[in-house]
């Protein structure tokens, strides 16, 4: 009887895989992965690792609880005679549907599983964000946020995970994220925060070549901006202060999101050094 291991790539398999986790792969008949994890199906025939892309243009537009059971049927199939990876793109503490269908269904056939742990999605975005999280942060599913019904609590920053999966029944498995499927998603912030309140749509970089992605806007725009979430956005909902971000603040917080570089300053210190006035004073880019 074989066993499951199930790795986390983080953002990306070259830059983010653990020691342990390469070491792994080493040992295992074979591995398992998605096109959401980057870089694997090259770091597998680099280092000789046999590997199996699950997931076709077949299974897009399907229900994807049903497609993470087919998954984890395959894997587990294979691991009654063999030790199997299976790969996923953040930290497997972060449960996938794929990891959570096999944590359930390997027991019932004797396979063992064990996870390994890796860099997290969410740490790769807190750094992009430079923001004190000493406070707290609150993390999220989108889906799964949404389904409660339940806004987050405006105290603590905020960070709502695979945000292309919002209101799935609106977006069918690996279609463009539609506008409507974030109306459910802002509108239940809105209990909790005014339309003014900044967010950030967050793209963390996937390859070295690449820089993080920070999109501020206003929530009350969030479904305007559909087109800005790729498969791996997030978004950031700060702590909401005594007054809320007016307009012109909001662009400044924008510009200065590209000038953080030039100043050798955070986000973060801009806003809580500076008021809207005094950033005011300072050169915008155009």
């Amino acid at each position: 009887m074989g066993k499951v291991v199930l790795i986390g790539a983080g953002n990306s398999i070259d830059r983010h895989l653990t020691l342990e986790a390469a070491e792994a792969l080493r040992t295992v008949d074979c591995c398992f992965y998605t096109d959401d994890v980057v870089g694997c199906e090259k770091y597998c025939r680099r280092h000789g690792i046999v590997a199996e892309k699950l997931g076709s243009d077949a299974v897009l537009g399907g229900i994807r609880s049903a497609i993470h059971k087919q998954w984890s049927a395959r894997i587990l199939d294979i691991a009654v005679s063999a030790d199997v990876a299976w790969i996923t793109q953040g930290s497997v503490s972060i449960i996938c549907g794929v990891s959570r269908t096999l944590l359930e269904d390997a027991p019932g056939r004797g396979i063992r599983v064990s996870l390994l742990p890796g860099i997290s999605s969410v740490e790769a975005m807190l750094c992009a964000l430079v923001v004190n999280f000493s406070a707290g942060v609150s993390v999220f599913e989108a889906s799964r946020l949404i389904a409660r019904k339940t806004s987050p609590s405006a105290a603590m920053h905020c960070l709502i995970l695979q945000l292309h999966r919002a209101e799935t029944w609106l977006n069918p498995f690996g279609q463009p994220l539609r506008a409507e499927a974030l109306v459910g998603l802002r509108d239940l912030l809105l209990g909790s925060y005014p339309p003014s309140h900044p967010v950030c749509i967050i793209t963390c970089r996937r390859e070295s070549h690449e820089s993080d992605k920070l999109d501020w806007i206003k929530l009350s725009d969030l479904p305007q901006h559909a087109s800005a979430v790729s498969p791996w956005a997030s978004l950031f909902v700060p702590a909401l202060q005594e007054q809320s971000i007016d307009d012109e603040a909001l662009a400044l917080l924008t510009d200065y999101a590209r000038l953080e570089a030039l100043y050798h300053m955070p986000i973060s210190l801009l806003r809580d050094e500076f008021s809207s006035a005094e950033l005011g004073k300072w050169p915008r880019k155009t």
